[in-house]
């Protein structure tokens, strides 16, 4: 009689894609050698929980800490938070079955049912860090199962965040925009970087976008987590105030997108020069310091 392991993915913030990845999927090394695949029940209700709550907030109704710089006007909804999550499930299923029941498995004839807890944090207190042997699963985990690729020359990419509020995960509120973003693209034109909203884009243009990218710039973003996709031939810039005490809710080092180059072997710049931040990181860049950098880089 065989014997099939469940294992309940425990949620460790999946509407957040670094959690979701790191934390969840990461954890997915601990079983990874579990043959011939590993069912893992994850119920929708989940992923549409966000969904409910940003509408909710949207009308009032939701948590009162979901407070901060809003879109005049008011921010539609255009971007589901879920949508990722179900395309990196999908791009797994040859060796991990993702499952809303266990209702549609007739088949198992013996299960064993254990619970994966996913990936720990190293260092707790700083909330948001895994081990570098973490990236770097995730990074095999992925590439095993693409076609080798290789970075072009002169391909240079930077990712807005000017529709951080339309997604739902947000709740409404503008995170870490660049306020100063028509004068920023206009100096990278110069340099003929690629403007790139990244929830256009599928699972596998995001994938190829990182692998294939020499010079990607980006407000501290979750976008950055495909920063475990690149190689040593790629620069990440990534574009975060300076923390001070007081100035912002959030007065951890936000060093995971640093420490996941570092675990790859790809160069990261933290770009930290800005004339003005308000609340929620929005930021104007000083765009005369950003081109010194990129100029050096060339």
């Amino acid at each position: 009689m065989s014997e099939t392991n469940i294992y309940y993915i425990e949620n460790r913030g999946w509407f957040f894609l670094y959690h979701f990845l790191l934390f969840m999927i990461g954890g997915l090394r601990h079983i990874q050698e579990k043959k011939p695949v590993v069912y893992i029940p994850y119920m929708k209700e989940f992923l549409l929980d966000i969904d409910r709550q940003a509408l909710e907030q949207l009308s009032g109704r939701g948590d009162k800490d979901h407070a901060g710089p809003k879109r005049e006007g008011g921010s539609k909804f255009t971007y589901s938070t879920a949508g990722i999550n179900y395309e990196i499930m999908n791009f797994l299923k040859d060796s991990f079955v993702f499952v809303d029941s266990l209702a549609g498995l007739p088949h198992l004839e013996t299960i064993q049912f254990r619970v994966n807890h996913g990936e720990p944090c190293v260092l707790p207190q700083m909330g948001i860090n895994v081990l570098p042997a973490v990236h770097v699963y995730l990074r095999d985990l992925f590439l095993s199962r693409l076609p080798p690729k290789s970075v072009v020359k002169g391909k240079y990419i930077y990712i807005t965040r000017k529709n951080s509020d339309t997604l739902t995960g947000n709740f409404g509120i503008r995170k870490r925009q660049v306020l100063n973003e028509t004068e920023l693209i206009t100096m990278l034109d110069r340099y003929k970087f690629q403007y790139v909203n990244l929830e256009e884009y599928s699972l596998a243009e995001k994938l190829d976008l990182f692998q294939t990218s020499e010079i990607i710039i980006s407000p501290n973003s979750a976008a950055l987590t495909f920063c475990f996709m690149t190689s040593p031939k790629t620069t990440i810039i990534e574009l975060i105030p300076a923390f001070q005490p007081g100035q912002y809710k959030q007065e951890w080092k936000q060093e995971q997108y640093k420490e996941m180059c570092e675990a790859v072997g790809t160069p990261y710049i933290r770009f930290q020069q800005m004339t003005y931040v308000e609340d929620e990181l929005n930021m104007k860049v000083d765009i005369p310091e950003l081109e010194k950098t990129i100029s050096r880089l060339l």
